[in-house]
């Protein structure tokens, strides 16, 4: 099933001139070889996981604590750092969003307006 995939993305892009065949066949090769890094990466850590079930103590200030299995407290950091990353990325988001409405914009006025083709400077009469 695999190859079939990979023949007829292999296919649709030639017939359509993106790509040469070899350059394609390269492609579909180092996507092949990334989903199966991501593949194995992701069962190493599976398997991390479910190895650290035991009970751990998260200690808070004023004297609370969190009493949970250690995979959970771990994943419970990784979402506080992923939605960290997500907010202190929205302010270059919306700026680089509002910049390219602006472009988009500039761009539209300048097709409406008609190109005037201009003369050639003369040369300097001696």
């Amino acid at each position: 099933m695999w190859r079939a995939l990979c023949a007829s993305h292999v296919r649709r892009a030639f017939g359509r001139g993106l790509l040469h065949p070899v350059t394609a066949v390269k492609e579909t090769h180092m996507k092949f070889f990334v989903w199966l890094i991501r593949i194995l990466v992701f069962i190493v850590l599976l398997v991390l996981a479910l190895a650290n079930t035991q009970t751990a103590t998260l200690n808070f200030l004023a004297g609370y604590s969190w009493d949970a299995p250690l995979i959970l407290i771990g994943l419970a950091f990784f979402v506080v750092g992923l939605l960290a990353g997500l907010l202190s990325s929205l302010p270059t988001v919306f700026r680089l969003r509002m910049e390219n409405a602006r472009l988009k914009r500039e761009l539209r006025t300048a097709r409406d307006v008609p190109v005037v083709p201009q003369d050639p400077p003369m040369p300097p009469l001696i």
